[in-house]
């Protein structure tokens, strides 16, 4: 037992002085040295945590020992998810976020950042990395709803249909049941969750349209059309889409009024646009 007393001390030892250089690091700003020294602080004070507990110790001090060298890791763990979030370069922070999240994984911090290195992925053009981390990061948050929108926007275009549908769906559900967070006003909420419902309501009406369910289409590509009206580059897919299944359904009036608004949209729907109108318009 004498060699646990031992190496519990020099892992702790090590760990302090870990804890000055990651301490230094933050009043420079260096926000990789920030976490690779918390990284550092964070496996040798797990070592600490696991020693197993030496004779010459109570168990009461050694309780409040290992609640001590745990606190500590939580704040070694959030010194690091600080640092991540303060980097602006979008590949450094890639880096940051993956040192991070695998130092303290299972940590609440590190579970919780997943979204976001899901985002940061996303936002350097890894889409395979982007969608695998949104996919492990809903099973910390099922109800978040940019991780539901970047698997259903994946899906659609990788024609997993079904899928997109279904994470278009839980996306809606999710922002619906969401309150507004602090630090939010309500215009600025209102414009989020109106982009959410718009973007989930055009992911699932275009691929149940892709389904050849023009019925259920209708259903989403609605409210897709009003929620995104400001935004022609994402409108006009959907008034393209819309215009279509009212067309398959011989409701050809309403497709009219549709495709008239979408012929007005530049864009690589606009001629498609066009023939579908000539075809459906009496001469």
């Amino acid at each position: 037992m004498f060699c646990s007393l031992v190496c519990a001390a020099q892992s702790q030892t090590e760990a302090e002085e870990a804890q000055k250089q990651m301490k230094a690091a933050q009043e420079k700003g260096d926000w990789a040295a920030v976490v690779q020294h918390g990284a550092n602080v964070g496996a040798l004070l797990a070592k600490a945590i696991a020693t197993p507990k030496p004779d010459e110790i109570s168990d009461e001090n050694w309780k409040a020992t290992q609640e001590r060298l745990k606190a500590e890791r939580v704040q070694a763990e959030y010194a690091c998810l600080d640092a991540s979030n303060k980097e602006t370069d979008p590949a450094k922070r890639v880096k940051l976020l993956e040192q991070f999240t695998t130092a303290f994984e299972g940590g609440d911090y590190a579970k919780r950042s997943l979204a976001t290195l899901a985002g940061a992925y996303q936002q350097t053009g890894n889409t395979g990395k982007a969608v695998a981390t949104a996919q492990k990061a809903l099973e910390v948050d099922p109800v978040n709803e940019g991780l539901h929108l970047l698997i259903a926007d994946n899906d659609l275009s990788g024609k997993r249909l079904p899928s997109a549908v279904d994470h278009a769906h839980a996306a809606l559900k999710a922002v619906e049941n969401k309150k507004k967070p602090e630090g939010y006003t309500d215009d600025a909420w209102s414009k989020y969750v109106k982009t959410i419902q718009g973007s989930s309501h055009s992911i699932a009406g275009m691929a149940l349209m892709q389904q050849d369910k023009p019925e259920a289409a209708i259903a989403d590509l609605k409210p897709a059309a009003d929620q995104l009206a400001g935004n022609p580059q994402a409108l006009g897919p959907v008034l393209y889409n819309l215009g279509f299944a009212y067309a398959k359904l011989k409701r050809t009036a309403e497709a009219r009024v549709v495709l008239a608004k979408a012929v007005q949209i530049p864009g690589p729907v606009q001629q498609l646009s066009k023939d579908l109108l000539v075809k459906i318009t009496p001469k």
